[in-house]
């Protein structure tokens, strides 16, 4: 037996065989990296509809943030205050304000991730291709914390939008975003990536047919 298991060994540390775990371990990280979906909401379109950056209740204010700032995937120091580098308003004086990313085309999203006020309960909703009936993609909890707090979510059911709304539903009135991001890809793109994965995987194949005119038994 141990000498069975030796002879195992042996084998498995053969150059040979290194060489070809070697080659199919870059292919899966190469081939799972290449799935990675993107930020969908960079090159989106941003409308802020209703009064912003008025009556922060009594808070200090800093620099207000930009519609263009909520999608350029920079995120802010966890737990920073509320109302600074952020997209910021008083609910409790404006409650029909919202925040609309049109993505300037169709896309596929299975998650998101959303940097806002750590009190307060948000909503993303989303036009689906040829619709103008808002539905409901993720309703945000409040986080707890202190501040602007990271928040993240993957969709049970992927869904197909071309617009995105954000707004709150509830809290303490006093409301703030400083990041909207949605993984996907492009509706035209039946397979993400698929322009660089398959030659990733031919050339990884090809490798492995190759490496073997090198072996001898």
């Amino acid at each position: 037996m141990f000498k069975y298991l030796y002879g195992s060994a042996v084998k498995l540390r053969h150059p040979f065989i290194m060489k070809n775990l070697a080659i199919a371990a870059f292919c899966l990280i190469g081939t799972v990296s290449s799935y990675a979906l993107p930020n969908v909401t960079s090159g989106s379109t941003v409308t802020l509809n209703g009064t912003f950056f008025t009556d922060p209740g009594g808070w200090s204010t800093g620099v207000n943030g930009t519609g263009h700032g909520l999608v350029n995937g920079v995120f802010q120091p966890e737990e920073q205050q509320w109302d600074f580098n952020s997209v910021w308003w008083n609910g409790t004086d404006n409650p029909g304000n919202n925040i609309v990313l049109n993505l300037n085309g169709a896309f596929v999203i299975d998650g998101f991730k959303v940097q806002a006020d750590d009190n307060d309960v948000y909503e993303i909703d989303y036009l689906a291709p040829g619709s103008s009936a808002w539905q409901i993609a993720w309703s945000i909890p409040a986080p707890g914390g202190y501040g602007l707090t990271t928040s993240s979510n993957t969709l049970t059911t992927p869904i197909d939008a071309t617009e995105l709304r954000f707004e709150a539903t509830s809290g303490d009135g006093l409301y703030a975003v400083s990041q909207i991001d949605a993984n996907g890809y492009a509706v035209s793109n039946a397979v993400p990536d698929a322009a660089t994965t398959f030659p990733l995987l031919a050339a990884c194949f090809g490798g492995l047919i190759y490496s073997r005119r090198f072996f001898k038994r």
